[in-house]
């Protein structure tokens, strides 16, 4: 009942500060990533141009022409998308743009039938649904994560878990506010990986086998650096070598669910491939240009407690969950193998990033999909301090405070 209230509270002020700040109005016109992700749709199937973008690039200049620069010839440029011999290709992959869709066609059906706004794909009720898109993904994102918490905690603990994710952290910014971006989407497939991988294989049933190759198919076309979640889905609830023999064991023995997994995370990249060989004839293309990363030199330290933008340096909460990890082993055994090797990969990984800071918010935004497995360890962390009553005081005060400074930031 706690952790259903909880819940509840966070979709109030979820909903409630997405009608205060009023970032749905016209977000798409500013450009910038939100954009870049949303570009193929109105080139695809409004002004047929995905090649080369100058109509979906000039309509919304004509909303706002910030960032779009004109050649002499009269060719339109824009940040998010690069000129590749003679088409302009989008920076950003196509696998937001395929969740957006649903809501991208609900808006330009509604706009086309009731002549109340220009159906171009720049108008209220475009920048509305996608907004509505973000706050959805979210807050399922959430949803989840309190079904899979249910199955191994307390009531009580879920509760806390759920408010210090949902209120405590940058989820909240890029869920009301700073919209349309990618992490609040990862952030609901995360938790939807993690929840078909264990309902998968105390089951054995194939939905699970889809839906956990659909969300890893969908993670690595939005960040291709981000296929390292399958190593939840291949390790988990693995403890020692004789869990991995079983573990073979069980994979040959279901080798069709496996097939299927593997089938549907290659039909999830199928669009972004097609994309990729129509405008510059290579089924792989690095579209960021000379933006890449430096693995020889991450920023680690500076990203993780830094004041440029460092994660703990500003979203002081999840020390619950980093604390955490040192309880994992003993609360739950499920995730410490994939964990292990997941969260240093990935620092290693996002910090080797040119832009390490991250810019937008407080926070490093790219944590945010993690959050669903930084979940398990907070969870446990608390777990084992609520034995004495002065620590549990003490975290509640913390996580409280926490809570108010992050609202605040």
């Amino acid at each position: 009942m706690k952790s259903k209230i909880a819940f509840f509270i966070i979709v109030l002020v979820y909903v409630v500060s997405f009608k205060h700040y009023g970032n749905y109005k016209d977000f798409l016109q500013g450009g910038g990533d939100s954009w870049g992700y949303y570009a193929y749709l109105p080139a695809a199937f409004i002004y047929h141009d995905l090649d080369n973008l100058q109509q979906t690039i000039a309509k919304r200049a004509a909303y706002n022409s910030y960032g779009v620069r004109k050649q002499e010839s009269g060719y339109l440029q824009i940040e998010e998308a690069h000129a590749f011999e003679e088409n302009t290709v989008i920076k950003y992959t196509n696998g937001i743009a395929i969740l957006y869709a649903p809501f991208f066609f609900a808006a330009h059906i509604f706009c086309h039938g009731s002549n109340l706004y220009a159906a171009d794909g720049y108008t209220l009720p475009y920048n509305l649904m996608i907004g509505i898109a973000t706050l959805l993904y979210s807050l399922a994102g959430l949803w989840l994560l309190k079904k899979l918490l249910s199955g191994y905690f307390s009531d009580s603990i879920t509760s806390i878990v759920l408010l210090a994710i949902g209120l405590g952290t940058n989820l909240y910014f890029f869920s009301v506010s700073h919209l349309g971006m990618s992490h609040p989407f990862l952030f609901a497939l995360y938790a939807l990986c993690l929840c078909s991988t264990d309902r998968f294989y105390s089951t054995q049933k194939k939905i699970f086998a889809l839906l956990i190759g659909f969300s890893c198919g969908m993670i690595t076309l939005i960040r291709p650096n981000e296929i390292i979640l399958v190593l939840f889905p291949l390790l988990w609830d693995i403890t020692s070598i004789e869990n991995l023999k079983e573990r073979l064991s069980f994979a040959v023995k279901n080798l069709k669910s496996y097939d299927l997994m593997l089938f549907v995370f290659l039909l999830c990249n199928l669009p972004q491939l097609i994309y990729w060989k129509v405008l510059t004839g290579n089924l792989i293309f690095y579209s960021y240009t000379k933006e890449g990363f430096d693995f020889l030199h991450p920023h680690i330290k500076n990203g993780l407690f830094g004041f440029s933008n460092g994660w703990l340096s500003y979203t002081p909460i999840m020390l619950f969950a980093v604390a955490g990890l040192l309880f994992l082993p003993n609360y739950f055994k499920k995730s410490v193998f994939p964990t292990f090797l997941f969260i240093p990969v990935f620092i290693w990984v996002i910090y080797s990033w040119w832009c390490w800071q991250y810019i937008n918010g407080f926070g490093s935004r790219p944590m945010i999909e993690t959050y669903p497995i930084w979940a398990f360890p907070m969870a446990c962390f608390l777990l084992a301090i609520w034995r004495k009553n002065w620590l549990k005081f003490i975290s509640l005060l913390l996580i409280s405070f926490f809570l108010v400074l992050n609202l605040f930031q």
